[in-house]
């Protein structure tokens, strides 16, 4: 909806959201002093500082916080005004969706097909990144809605709905931890274990339990895709680490999963995300309230006793 709005106001908005005047020229595809030139006419019209300048880039003011609300806010009316008037003849929606890697295995097909039989127009278009990038992109509305795991309370978005997945030790059916319901990080280190590569808010919550026991996190195996791990643990090399996301059909592949109650790991939660200035069509709402069901059933774990209580803040 930017083309309706006045130049200035889309120049403002785009150096606001990406905090950088020359990021917002680069996306506007103009010269830096253009952006510059109508924020400073958009600021002496309105007789207030927009933004503070500094050497990494530009700050919103008070008032610049409130100018945005504004602009977000009109974005939103406009939107949904345009919608009401194209009626029947508007093209079919295209829902943005970005996900960490644990949604997008069989999660992300389920909801999928299942909104399709309410909406069969309906395009699903689905990212794989991290749990800070998908947060980012929703708050920077680049998508339309977020499916992350995060341990904190997260800036710029609105929380549909958050559960608390247990993480488990992954193992094959006949190894020696396989039968067990629940264990510490300690026991499941007395053997080799997988984990994904770089940084996660679950390999975090790991190493600070394992600390905590007194023990340290020393993979044999890391790697970046969640089904090598899941592999290593199904041919008896050890132990992976993961949800029930991750395993939804454990028993069927010959594994075990055995809960971690280190209270550490209790502070991560998966959660829906979407921007607090966007209004949703009815088509995000289903895929929220599907999406949240399929959650559910989650977190009801692989033997169907519910562990979905929620995260610690």
């Amino acid at each position: 909806m930017a083309a309706l709005l006045p130049v200035e106001l889309v120049y403002f908005r785009e150096a606001a959201l990406a905090g950088s005047v020359n990021a917002a020229a680069a996306r506007l595809r103009v010269a830096g002093s253009a952006v510059s030139r109508q924020i400073r006419k958009l600021e002496r019209a309105l007789g207030v500082t927009l933004f503070v300048r500094h050497g990494r880039g530009v700050e919103l003011t008070e008032e610049g916080r409130r100018l945005l609300t504004h602009v977000r806010r009109s974005e939103t009316e406009t939107a949904a005004l345009l919608a009401d008037l194209a009626g029947g003849a508007r093209e079919a929606e295209v829902l943005d969706v970005a996900c960490s890697s644990a949604f997008s295995t069989t999660l992300m097909a389920r909801v999928a097909v299942r909104l399709r039989t309410r909406y069969p127009a309906v395009r699903l278009r689905s990212v794989t990144v991290s749990n800070e990038e998908a947060t980012r992109l929703v708050a920077e509305e680049r998508v339309d809605l977020a499916a992350t795991f995060s341990t904190r309370p997260a800036e710029g978005v609105r929380i549909e709905h958050a559960v608390y997945l247990p993480t488990y030790a992954i193992v094959a059916a006949g190894h020696h931890l396989a039968g067990r319901g629940q264990l510490g990080i300690a026991e499941a280190l007395d053997h080799p274990c997988a984990l994904l590569r770089g940084q996660s808010s679950q390999r975090e919550l790991l190493v600070q339990a394992a600390r905590n026991a007194g023990r340290e996190l020393e993979p044999v195996l890391e790697c970046d895709q969640h089904e090598a791990l899941i592999e290593f643990a199904r041919l008896g090399g050890g132990v992976a680490f993961g949800s029930t996301l991750t395993v939804p059909d454990a028993a069927r592949r010959g594994l075990a999963l055995a809960e971690l109650t280190d209270p550490e790991l209790r502070q991560r939660s998966a959660q829906l995300q979407t921007s607090p200035w966007r209004q949703l069509s009815p088509a995000q709402m289903d895929f929220l309230e599907i999406m949240s069901d399929e959650l559910a059933a989650v977190a009801a774990g692989p033997a169907g006793a519910s562990s979905s209580e929620p995260a610690a803040p």
